[in-house]
């Protein structure tokens, strides 16, 4: 495993879950991308790209008078992302390695005309850092596009299940340990006003699932695993990773059954 790997890895399996979930969230993405208005021939910079699947769908809509750059830590997803690009006809989209919290770029200083983040700044310490990053990236007049977690408890399931709430406890108070916040969509938009930023477009996005919709396959293609690695972890029980499970199988069989996904902040500010 890479030393600087990701939470879940970086492995085949990990690969496939977010390449589900980068479909999943496909046109919420697309729409907040036509929203920020990114289009041909500008040079759009994703910070933590992970394996590119939006940095590729990027890449296809700025087209070859274009410019796509990810920024991503894992020398492992970049270099997939690298083969897809070459595999799609791509050589406009570039790679480049380095931890957000830890590392520059000074080529990039005022090049960019959009900077698009989504699921990073929830796994940072410091999300100011990321968003400084950004700011200097960008041209006068250029875009950041941020889409992360706004208020991951009120993730639920219905019927109500208490093993379910006990759960979820539990994974935001890892998320904590890792000194990251899922909650970062309640600050990120003074963060913005505070790094420079005049903001432009700022919504939430709630979302829900029966077992027969596509979406119900998100939290299923992560709980599992990430579940009983919390009981390795002692942050729960193996008995209680395993009842979180069974709310879901319960929830999936019962004719009222239904996923609450956690609120989405969505937003674009534009630098002055």
């Amino acid at each position: 495993m890479e030393s600087n790997a990701y939470l879940l890895g970086t492995a085949i399996p990990e690969l496939q879950r977010l390449e589900l979930q980068n479909e999943l969230w496909s046109s919420q993405t697309e729409a907040l991308w036509n929203a920020a208005g990114f289009g041909p021939g500008q040079h759009i910079l994703e910070l933590g790209c992970g394996p590119g699947f939006s940095s590729l769908a990027l890449a296809q809509r700025v087209g070859e008078t274009g410019k796509v750059l990810g920024w991503d830590r894992s020398q492992g997803f970049l270099d997939h992302l690298a083969a897809r690009a070459e595999e799609s006809g791509l050589p406009w989209l570039e790679t480049f390695q380095g931890d957000v919290l830890s590392s520059q770029n000074p080529a990039l200083e005022g090049s960019m005309d959009g900077v698009f983040s989504r699921w990073l700044l929830c796994w940072m310490k410091r999300p100011m850092d990321a968003i400084e990053t950004a700011h200097k990236a960008l041209r006068k007049g250029g875009k950041i596009v941020l889409f992360d977690y706004f208020h991951y408890r009120s993730l639920d399931l219905l019927p109500h299940n208490d093993a379910f709430r006990h759960g979820l406890q539990a994974v935001e108070n890892a998320w904590y340990a890792a000194e990251g916040n899922p909650d970062v969509g309640t600050i990120l938009p003074n963060l913005v006003e505070e790094a420079g930023f005049e903001i432009e477009h700022c919504k939430l996005i709630t979302r829900y699932a029966k077992a027969e919709d596509p979406l119900w396959q998100w939290p299923m293609s992560f709980f599992p695993g990430f579940m009983r690695q919390l009981a390795v972890d002692n942050y729960l029980t193996t008995q209680e990773a395993e009842d979180f499970l069974a709310a879901f199988r319960a929830s999936e069989k019962h004719p009222n059954g239904l996923f609450l996904a956690p609120p989405m902040l969505e937003l674009v500010a534009v630098k002055r």
